[in-house]
């Protein structure tokens, strides 16, 4: 592996990790809202 080879490899991998961490983050954000949680019944409630 010449030089220049190494030197985009060191470029490169940080870049990956922060395309793969800013997309996890966007999944999170972009997400739909949950559901809320239904009301408890009668029976529920004893």
């Amino acid at each position: 592996m010449r030089r220049p080879h190494r030197k985009a490899h060191r470029m490169i991998w940080p870049v990956l990790a922060l395309a793969v961490l800013f997309g996890f983050a966007m999944t999170l954000v972009l997400r739909p809202p949950a559901e809320p949680a239904p009301p408890p019944t009668q029976e529920q409630r004893r």
